[in-house]
C-alpha cells in the first residue's frame, strides 16, 4: 500500500468519523434553541475577535471551529471552565492565608480599638502634659546652669 493510498484511506477514516459526531451532536435541543445559541454564540465570538484587531474570515473560521468543538463535544465547556479555576487555586488559597492570619491579628495588635471623642481628648491632655513637663525641665536645667555659672 503506498503513501498516498494510506493517506486517503485515514482521510476517509477521519472524515467518516467527523460526520458520525455531527450526526450524534446535540445541537437542537428545544426545537432549534441550541442551534440559535450556536448562532449567538459564534456571532458574538466573531465581534470580540474582531474589535481585538483579527480580520473577518479568519475571526469568523475561528468562531466557527470553536463553537462546533462544543456542539461535537459538549463536556468540553467544563474542561474550559475548569481549567482557569484550577490554574487560579494557589493565588486564591493564598489569599485565603493572608485573610486568617490578618483576622488572627487583628485584635492582637490593636485593630478592634473603638476610638471616642473622650479617648482623643484624653490623648490630647496627655500630650499637652507632656510637653508642658518638658518645658518645665529645660526651664528647671536653666535655672540649674545659671546658678552654678553666677
Amino acid at each position: 500500500m503506498g503513501i498516498k493510498s494510506h493517506m486517503s484511506k485515514n482521510f476517509g477514516q477521519v472524515k467518516q468519523g467527523l460526520d458520525g459526531a455531527l450526526e450524534n451532536a446535540d445541537v437542537s435541543f428545544g426545537g432549534g434553541i441550541g442551534l440559535a445559541v450556536e448562532g449567538i454564540a459564534t456571532t458574538w465570538d466573531t465581534s470580540s475577535r474582531m474589535k481585538n484587531g483579527e480580520g473577518f474570515g479568519s475571526a469568523l473560521g475561528k468562531a466557527v471551529l470553536e463553537n462546533v468543538k462544543y456542539g461535537v463535544a459538549p463536556y468540553l465547556i467544563a474542561a474550559d471552565v475548569a481549567a482557569p479555576i484550577i490554574e487560579s487555586y494557589p493565588g486564591i488559597n493564598r489569599a485565603a492565608e493572608q485573610k486568617k492570619a490578618f483576622n488572627q491579628n487583628y485584635n492582637f495588635m490593636g485593630g478592634g480599638y473603638a476610638d471616642t471623642q473622650t479617648n482623643y481628648a484624653n490623648r490630647a491632655r496627655g500630650l499637652e502634659s507632656i510637653k508642658r513637663n518638658r518645658q518645665q525641665i529645660t526651664s528647671d536645667l536653666g535655672n540649674e546652669a545659671r546658678r552654678y555659672h553666677r
